[in-house]
């Protein structure tokens, strides 16, 4: 699609804010919508920076992943539930998290488990306690029955 010339100079600013980190879909159509740029207008800047590839939601969503999982440690649930509320499809991002590897899932999950036991020294025995270890894994969004593997 033709992007009519009074809106080119909005694509270029568009396309510099892709470029400058991973956006999905979503977001950009956000952005142009708060702009208040016509619908039409929209629909053909976002064909274009798909075209262009600037924007990929299966790359956007692989980025998020990885980024989430290696670095701020969060669970599968809290991730999907991330991507689904970008209006991602589920099956862009499945492939994604189910190929991470289970031991670094695993690590992660007993890393933060044992660093959230750690601030209740000597009390983990206490159901308090263990229910708000439980709460904190799961808003974190790891599943229950991995919770209850664990040893408290």
């Amino acid at each position: 699609m033709e992007i009519p010339a009074e809106f080119i100079q909005e694509y270029q600013k568009i396309q510099h804010f892709c470029a400058g980190q991973e956006q999905c879909e979503f977001e950009v159509r956000m952005k142009l919508k708060k702009r208040g740029l016509p619908v039409e207008v929209i629909e053909s800047i976002i064909q274009n920076l798909i075209r262009d590839k600037f924007i990929d939601n299966a790359r956007y969503s692989e980025s998020y992943i990885h980024d989430h999982i290696y670095i701020k440690r969060w669970g599968k649930l809290k991730i999907k539930a991330y991507l689904r509320s970008k209006y991602i499809p589920d099956n862009i991002f499945n492939a994604s998290l189910d190929s991470i590897p289970e031991e670094i899932y695993l690590e992660n999950l007993n890393y933060l488990f044992n660093r959230k036991k750690n601030e209740f020294s000597g009390k983990i025995s206490d159901p308090k306690t263990k229910a708000k270890i439980f709460r904190y894994l799961a808003s974190n969004g790891y599943e229950s029955d991995l919770i209850f593997n664990l040893e408290f």
